[in-house]
């Protein structure tokens, strides 16, 4: 089963994505695989990169 680890970048997780064809994974502990902290989404990424898009276009103005 694929997961993320939460000191995974989001560029790391979102190749990950792309060359498995998936759109979530559990994000888990190094350690303690059994120990779920979360699930990140595809769609996670893309609104947060929209957020900072947004805020650095209303920065410049």
């Amino acid at each position: 089963m694929e997961v993320a680890y939460p000191d995974e970048t989001l560029d790391a997780v979102l190749k990950r994505f792309a060359s498995k064809q998936i759109g979530r994974l559990p994000v888990v502990d190094r350690e303690d695989k059994t120990r779920l902290f979360s699930l990140i989404t595809r769609s996670d990424i893309v609104n947060a990169y929209n957020k900072k898009v947004v805020e650095k276009v209303r920065d410049t103005y």
